[in-house]
């Protein structure tokens, strides 16, 4: 822990306990899916299927937590030469980082999660062993990751001209002065995903075939 990172008002009057590790999370995964043929021939078929899908994170990500505590790393600004040695460099008190980077896990984190559906239907077209396809796919986050750096004030400024996006003041853009960033690792389900494919397919005949296929994602 770093009590002295706990002490300090982040972002919105937030407070982080950085010995503290993400609670157990129980994440479940159910899935349904189906497969249909139909037609004189068979030549229709119909597939696809709904359901949540469960991932992993980068595990460095997670370990983040164990290595910037604000007690082992430290972040030097200012204008420096360069040296073959970091000897000159270091500080004679070296029990703390004095402008330290900190990285904290939501306590409520997940796994990442996407729940996923797709559609597919192929057609036999009637003449030359040739296979029509078209396909759906839609994934909403349910639980994305998303990294945000807590000391960071809100933008208050603005560009000027065609690019007017808000912008952080430079000299004013920490909460705290006394940490440095402070990235807190949470979820997020402001996400979606969309690919449309439709293909044309001929089986190998007599040594040729082929395939052209679009997908619009």
């Amino acid at each position: 822990g770093n009590d002295a990172v706990a002490s300090k008002a982040l972002k919105n009057d937030r407070q982080i306990q950085v010995g503290k590790l993400p609670d157990p999370q129980i994440h479940w995964s159910p899935r349904l899916g189906f497969n249909y043929q139909f037609g004189s021939r068979q030549q229709f078929q119909l597939s696809g299927g709904s359901g949540i899908f469960t991932g992993r994170p980068r595990f460095v990500w997670l370990n983040n937590q164990a290595g910037n505590t604000g007690t082992q790393f430290g972040t030097v600004f200012g204008d420096r030469a360069f040296r073959p040695s970091r000897d000159p460099y270091l500080p004679d008190d070296r029990t703390a980082a004095s402008v330290p980077e900190i990285n904290k896990t939501a306590n409520n984190f997940h796994f990442p999660q996407v729940w996923r559906s797709s559609l597919g239907f192929d057609y036999r077209l009637p003449f030359g062993d040739v296979v029509f396809s078209g396909q759906a796919i839609y994934g909403e986050d349910v639980n994305a990751v998303v990294h945000r750096n807590i000391n960071l004030r809100e933008p208050s400024q603005q560009l000027s001209g065609a690019d007017n996006r808000a912008i952080f003041d430079p000299d004013n853009r920490k909460v705290n002065e006394d940490v440095g960033p402070v990235y807190r690792m949470s979820n997020t389900d402001k996400g979606h995903q969309l690919n449309l494919t439709a293909s044309l397919q001929k089986a190998p005949e007599d040594g040729f075939g082929g395939r052209l296929s679009y997908t619009y994602g």
